[in-house]
């Protein structure tokens, strides 16, 4: 085949020409100026090595490679490019951190010593808190002579009313029907504020002592509402009683926590105040005492026990806690009565936190807060004993006096840390 062009032939082919030109193709090999581009590509790069220049510049999809996978392809570690933020994302920073031979902080893991205050908290706040006002009111029936209920008689009525139906007045609105959830739900959530043992678990509410009194003055309100809802004479008759001694009651309790609170810096958390007299500090001060026979005198007025109000009387003109009570019956009344246990509960579990000295491990520490809670249970006992109801005049001077002792010791330790 011959392609040469003829002589005089001013367009043609060259077989020569084109078998020179298609031979390196046809051999696998590059072009002569694809070569020559390529001599001069290495050439820039053996000038200019890339461990010299630093990082790369920004190209495209750089964002999207800037993590765990980019980084590992680039087999630069964990820097970032020029112009990328550095905190793009939390897993690409922390794959940043492992590359670069650095840990990530981790956050504290639960103690067994959390959980076992967990399950304590959990447990007496729903199960112990019956427990301790039949135990009470047993004690109360063998100091008069009489045999007396059992421990366990007020697990049995809850159990009796909550098998029956509730009745509601006719008259009733939403705020009684609400009520005793709201009731409930308040004392629940103190009871898992409040430490035993010294310790409590994190349940993302805190443990302020300034949480607890205000749940306790959003269960009074709830019941105080429920009762104005009803109109019922002598539902009206005790919630207004119990509102008025809630204005002395809630007071005292504030300077009680305010005068604990100097001892671990003016905190009003309920675990540091615990530390605090489980280490025995606070106890050289006579303002420590006076704060636990404040609290001792204000816990009967919160609870509605003797001398303040007598939970076993069945003359409506003389209740106090139990007047917004006689409108319910069934699951309501045993959510109602749950609650008084409960905050007979919260309140001995304070004293028993606050104001009683507890060392050792948290296991000791537990034994401790029981054995002072049953010894608490004895003195109320004893105490509702040996004192008659007072009257309802009465009652803001005895929580006067509570008041009076706050102001001296708190007076005391000012002076004395002056």
């Amino acid at each position: 085949m011959d392609v040469r062009p003829a002589p005089g032939a001013g367009v043609g082919l060259h077989r020569g020409g084109l078998h020179q030109a298609a031979a390196p193709r046809a051999r696998g090999r590059p072009a002569a100026g694809a070569r020559a581009r390529g001599r001069r590509r290495r050439g820039r790069r053996a000038a200019h090595p890339p461990s010299r220049r630093g990082p790369a510049p920004l190209r495209r999809g750089a964002l999207r490679t800037a993590g765990p996978r980019g980084a590992a392809r680039r087999g630069r570690g964990a820097a970032p490019a020029v112009g990328q933020p550095a905190d793009l994302h939390p897993v690409h920073a922390r794959a940043r951190d492992r590359a670069a031979g650095a840990r990530a902080p981790r956050r504290p893991g639960v103690t067994g010593a959390d959980a076992g205050a967990g399950v304590a908290q959990v447990a007496g706040g729903l199960v112990l808190a019956p427990l301790a006002a039949g135990w009470i009111q047993h004690l109360k029936g063998r100091l008069q002579g009489r045999r007396g209920p059992s421990a366990l008689q007020p697990y049995r009525d809850l159990r009796r009313l909550w098998g029956k139906s509730a009745v509601q007045p006719s008259a009733a609105g939403p705020l009684y029907r609400a009520a005793p959830a709201v009731v409930a739900a308040a004392l629940l959530v103190a009871a898992l504020v409040v430490p035993v043992g010294g310790r409590a678990a994190d349940w993302g509410v805190g443990h302020d002592a300034l949480v607890v009194i205000g749940l306790l003055a959003l269960a009074r309100g709830a019941l105080a509402l429920s009762a104005w809802d009803t109109g019922a004479g002598f539902g009206l008759l005790g919630a207004g009683r119990d509102l008025t001694f809630a204005v002395f009651v809630e007071g005292v309790l504030l300077l009680v926590v305010l005068l604990a609170g100097r001892a671990v810096g003016g905190s009003t958390d309920l675990v540091a105040l615990s530390g605090a007299a489980a280490g025995g500090a606070p106890w050289h001060s006579a303002a420590h005492w006076c704060a636990g026979a404040a609290f001792a005198l204000v816990a009967l007025a919160e609870t509605g026990r003797q001398p303040v109000d007598n939970p076993d009387t069945h003359l409506e003109l003389t209740m106090v806690h139990e007047g917004p009570l006689l409108e319910y019956a069934g699951r309501d009344l045993a959510c109602l009565q749950w609650a008084a246990a409960a905050r007979l509960w919260l309140m001995l579990v304070l004293a028993a936190g606050l104001f009683a000295p507890t060392t050792g491990p948290f296991t000791a520490r537990l034994a401790l807060a029981a054995a002072t809670v049953a010894v608490l249970c004895v003195a109320i006992a004893l105490t509702e004993t040996a004192l008659a109801k007072m009257r309802i005049l009465r009652v803001p001077v005895f929580v006067g006096g509570a008041g009076a002792l706050c102001l001296i010791g708190l007076a005391g330790s000012l002076v004395q840390g002056a």
